[in-house]
């Protein structure tokens, strides 16, 4: 069922990617040919993102893998390593953060290399900011005659190459590593960095020269210098030929992976093109070296990812986050295709800081008024190239809490915008009492700037399963009923009887008026569930 797909993934871009690959079926055409879902998932998750302005201006890329954010600096990169908490408790991590700088080297922006033709935009308090993403990174004479490059192996392990022109020092190199608590090289010859967390390190380390268009190894080993200095020791090569050294960067003496984010809502259009919401683990480049444990309560962003018809390839993604935790739940296309919406909820009280002070002004809700509320943006679309935000609101009770989230979200062909959910006060615009049950429907006028009514349902016990519309106007609701539950003009043998203790029920509304049409029970005389 698409509205729920969930996926655990490493590594934002790819596991979106992955997600798409799993629901490509949803699309109409004939699969692209060419490499498979997978290995076209796992090619876009070896990026590079650049920093626009979205994070520490000490950071200039970053990159994930499992058990470690790695953002590269002018002085070198910051390895930010991390694991589960005690306990394996999801809101909290473990991290250690250590910072290799090169010694005596020169500070150099580096140049993004293979840029991907993805769009990614960060809508934040900051402002909203276009980054691009790289497949390598490099930074040009770090030492004289010496380049770093920043890329990822076939494993999707991060890697560096020291890249030693002809006549150049390959001796010059030394790293420190600020943070750690010590650097040891163990008997295989991998250099390893003790942390809080474990000793992490480099390894696989590979020296070469191409000689005759083949790769000759040349013998090298990592020499340490001191409690956090580090080195290579190189035997004979020829000076008058470029000299590679190749560690691999890596995290796994604990495993670990790049935290779940989760897709919760897709949906697909004629030409193809495929939509998903959902939220994603916000990076932040750390503060300082050393460990720490981080509470994630306030470390998501929503998101949107358009897929193209192939469901291989992405177009663009936007995140959208403030201060606190968001996450999107609800995508929808409205009748013309031009706009998407997106229910979300939301801890954040600057969530619409960023956008136009024409379009906050425009906010049915725009302030947070409770610990956590409903949002709900619109996106006009530009084309495959991007989004525009249109709209931005919070959304709650008059009084009370909404129980639990929503339930459904749909666009009806009028262009109403309705949102089911379950609540424990009063929602805005009930045209009938809070005591006709705690299930709700509310209906957004086209572009969703006003509401245009409320409606409670249910009674007693009552639980909503799920919302659809159809191509006429009018909405169902679908769930579970207990005995007092209203149920009337009959579509259904036996439909107007509870006949257990709970039975599954199923009422249509009118989508303009939100007057019922019809509410039915199925079930026998045990429990049955909707």
């Amino acid at each position: 069922m698409l509205s729920k797909l969930k996926l655990s993934f490493k590594g934002g871009v790819a596991a979106l990617a992955v997600a798409a690959a799993g629901v490509a079926m949803a699309a109409p055409g004939a699969p692209a040919s060419g490499p498979s879902a997978l290995q076209r998932s796992e090619a876009l998750g070896r990026q590079f993102l650049q920093n626009a302005g979205q994070w520490d201006s000490r950071a200039l890329y970053h990159a994930s893998t499992p058990g470690l954010d790695y953002w590269i600096t002018r002085d070198g990169a910051v390895y930010d390593f991390f694991a589960p908490a005690p306990d394996n408790d999801k809101a909290m991590q473990k991290r250690h953060s250590v910072q290799m700088s090169f010694i005596g080297a020169k500070t150099v922006e580096g140049t993004g290399l293979d840029k991907s033709q993805v769009q990614n935009q960060f809508i934040n308090p900051n402002g909203t900011k276009v980054a691009s993403s790289f497949g390598r990174v490099v930074a040009k004479d770090i030492y004289p005659g010496i380049d770093s490059l920043h890329y990822f192996n076939e494993k999707k392990g991060v890697r560096y190459d020291l890249i030693v022109r002809p006549g150049a020092d390959a001796s010059k190199i030394r790293m420190r590593f600020s943070g750690a608590t010590g650097v040891r090289v163990d008997t295989k010859g991998d250099l390893l960095l003790n942390t809080s967390i474990g000793e992490m390190g480099m390894g696989g380390l590979y020296v070469y020269q191409v000689v005759d268009g083949a790769r000759k190894a040349v013998k090298a080993e990592f020499r340490t210098f001191g409690k956090n200095e580090a080195g290579f020791q190189i035997g004979n090569y020829d000076r008058s030929k470029p000299l590679i050294i190749d560690p691999l960067v890596y995290g796994s003496y604990f495993g670990g992976d790049g935290g779940t984010d989760k897709v919760s809502g897709v949906v697909s259009e004629p030409d193809g093109a495929i939509y998903m919401t959902g939220y994603t683990q916000a990076s932040t480049f750390p503060a300082l070296q050393g460990g720490y444990i981080v509470q994630y309560r306030g470390a998501r962003d929503a998101f949107v990812t358009r897929f193209r018809g192939d469901a291989y390839n992405i177009d663009y993604n936007t995140f959208l986050g403030g201060s606190g935790r968001d996450e999107g739940l609800f995508i929808a296309t409205d009748p013309s295709g031009q706009s998407l919406y997106i229910l979300g909820k939301t801890t954040s009280t600057d969530l619409l800081t960023p956008l136009p002070a024409t379009i906050r002004s425009q906010a049915l809700q725009p302030n947070r008024k409770n610990a956590t509320d409903l949002f709900m943006f619109r996106f006009d679309k530009v084309g495959a190239t991007g989004l525009k935000p249109g709209y931005g609101s919070y959304f709650a009770p008059s009084t009370g809490n909404f129980l639990d989230d929503p339930i459904g979200f749909k666009v009806a062909p009028s262009g109403l915008i309705l949102v089911a959910g379950t609540v424990d006060g009063e929602v805005p615009k009930a045209k009938n009492s809070v005591t006709e049950g705690n299930i709700f429907v509310t209906a957004f006028s086209t572009r969703g700037r006003s509401i245009r009514y409320s409606r409670y349902f249910g009674r007693g016990f009552a639980q909503l399963g799920a919302m659809d519309v159809d191509k006429n106007g009018g909405f169902f609701l679908a769930g579970t009923a207990v005995p007092g539950f209203p149920l009337y003009s009959n579509r259904l043998a036996n439909g107007l009887t509870i006949q257990g203790p709970s039975d599954a029920f199923v009422a249509k509304f009118d989508a303009e008026t939100s007057n019922p049409i019809f509410s039915a029970a199925i079930g026998g005389r045990e429990d049955d569930f909707g």
